[in-house]
């Protein structure tokens, strides 16, 4: 009934509980001063702003841009992204401007230089599930077609990957990072705004200080469900989609706080910066777990890798093209599944898809529809060994034998 094989989303396991005591305690809001040193101090950046979310940092970011830039309203993105990135735009009043994408799944540098133009505010530059992308490249374009162009390195699934000795997320006017589930370190829910070029301070830290603190019982709230949601769901989605046929309503959701613009949660900056100084530990079977998937289907004729050097980057999802194979959606749902996933979720092993940003624009007539609805995410479940994953990739040749 439960699946066998599920991607860890959640890297820590009994401390959080510890904190709950101290957090209902006592007042810990000198842990948000110091995750903001810390951060600020690990990234050489000229400060971080934390956060509820991910999407709270972007729009962060664009409100105090339109402050500078009234007149200019288009901020551009690649069509493959995390769609909570499009929502931020639109909720700020701004308009996203889609750019295409290449095999690794990232922007692509030829469309950049063909769709900038003097109304655009701001580029987003996602490193996609951690994966690296042609940074260096997009600013020099960026800056020498305008300066005031503002560009937002966005980080948010690669926290302490480093490109060319740089952190990511450290290159852009402003980064971004998330903490929430299948990031590089979670939190229950969180993330923040680094800020790289310190003339924005003054105007970034008049918006944040605007923004509202939790209060105790509200994120102890926003705990217990994330907790329901993304640490137990090996078991929460079958309950849950149970519980949604018998009464029609799901046990848990995204609480209401989360849609609000807040700074992070003593909480939430306690497991933070628990987990900072074991980052690589953490990650380390991770690698070894991908590149056990790369050995063991390398010679399928029908997969290849979009991003060959994931262990390298330990990204957040381990993606494969499934050439030939794609999943069907018809009004935005999904009526015909990938023929691999379904045949692996019959065997208890929790594939799943990738971004679907298609649900705010029609993006249907892009060439990049035709693979991206190819990919599939595998499992990399921490409470299992690589050998133990020998029986995904089984599954795998014996669905293309």
């Amino acid at each position: 009934m439960f699946p066998k094989f599920i991607s860890t989303t959640v890297y820590w396991d009994s401390e959080p509980w510890l904190y709950i005591f101290s957090f209902l305690l006592k007042n810990q809001e000198k842990k948000i001063n110091f995750l903001q040193k810390k951060i600020s101090h690990y990234l050489n950046s000229s400060g971080f702003l934390p956060t509820n979310t991910g999407s709270t940092a972007i729009k962060l970011a664009l409100k105090a841009f339109k402050q500078l830039f009234p007149p200019k309203k288009e901020v551009i993105l690649p069509i493959y992204i995390c769609p909570s990135v499009v929502k931020a735009i639109i909720q700020v009043g701004l308009l996203p401007k889609f750019i295409g994408i290449e095999r690794n799944l990232n922007l692509s540098i030829s469309d950049l230089k063909c769709n900038l133009n003097q109304n655009i505010l701001a580029v987003i530059i996602p490193h996609i599930y951690g994966y690296p992308a042609p940074i260096r490249e997009a600013i020099n374009i960026i800056k020498n077609y305008e300066k005031s162009i503002f560009m937002i390195d966005d980080a948010a699934s690669a926290f302490g990957i480093k490109k060319s000795k740089k952190f990511l997320g450290t290159f852009g006017d402003v980064g971004i990072i998330s903490f929430t589930q299948a990031k590089m370190l979670t939190s229950s829910w969180g993330g923040g705004l680094i800020v790289n070029n310190q003339l924005l301070l003054p105007i970034l830290n008049k918006i944040y200080e605007r923004f509202k603190k939790y209060k105790k019982m509200e994120k102890l709230k926003e705990f217990i469900n994330f907790f329901w949601l993304y640490k137990l769901r090996r078991y929460s989605e079958i309950i849950d989609w149970g519980f949604q046929k018998t009464f029609g309503k799901s046990l848990g959701c995204a609480p209401k706080t989360l849609k609000e613009e807040r700074k992070m949660s003593e909480l939430d900056a306690m497991i933070i910066l628990d987990q900072i100084s074991k980052i690589d530990l953490i990650h380390k079977k991770r690698q070894k777990i991908m590149s056990f998937y790369m050995k063991e289907l390398s010679r399928i004729p029908q997969i290849s890798f979009p991003q060959p050097n994931a262990p390298l980057y330990h990204v957040s999802r381990f993606c494969i093209l499934t050439n030939g194979f794609s999943v069907k959606r018809k009004n935005k749902k999904i009526f015909s599944h990938n023929p691999l996933v379904y045949f692996l979720r019959k065997r208890g092993i929790r594939a799943e898809y990738g971004y679907y940003p298609f649900n705010y624009f029609n993006l249907t007539k892009w060439e990049e529809i035709k693979w991206i609805e190819s990919l599939v995410v595998l499992p990399i479940d921490l409470t299992k060994t690589v050998e133990e994953h020998k029986f995904v990739t089984n599954n795998i040749k014996k669905f293309f034998s």
